[in-house]
């Protein structure tokens, strides 16, 4: 869902998983605009983050959300540990 008021977007996003393994980048693609530049991203999962160290970090670059580990690594679905009921929620503002 995102809300456009002049240059300024607001986005949010409820994510869940099915449980299946993927080391892949967490990205989400798809944002209604290309960002004017990086904005940070509120995250809150109540996924299994186990073994897992410090906090789960996101941005925005162009047009996609990007999630990283809090030591800049990067965040995999089989990290976030997705299984049943279990999700990631954004929400993020930036400028076009």
């Amino acid at each position: 869902v995102y809300t456009k008021i002049g240059r300024m977007v607001h986005v949010t996003a409820k994510i869940t998983g099915d449980g299946t393994a993927d080391t892949s980048h967490f990205i989400i693609t798809g944002l209604p605009f290309a960002a004017a530049q990086n904005e940070a991203v509120s995250v809150f999962s109540n996924a299994d983050y186990s073994g897992q160290q410090g906090f789960v970090q996101g941005h925005i670059t162009v047009s996609q959300f990007t999630l990283y580990e809090s030591d800049g690594s990067d965040m995999t679905y089989t990290m976030m540990g997705f299984g049943s009921s279990k999700y990631v929620q954004l929400s993020g503002t930036y400028f076009v």
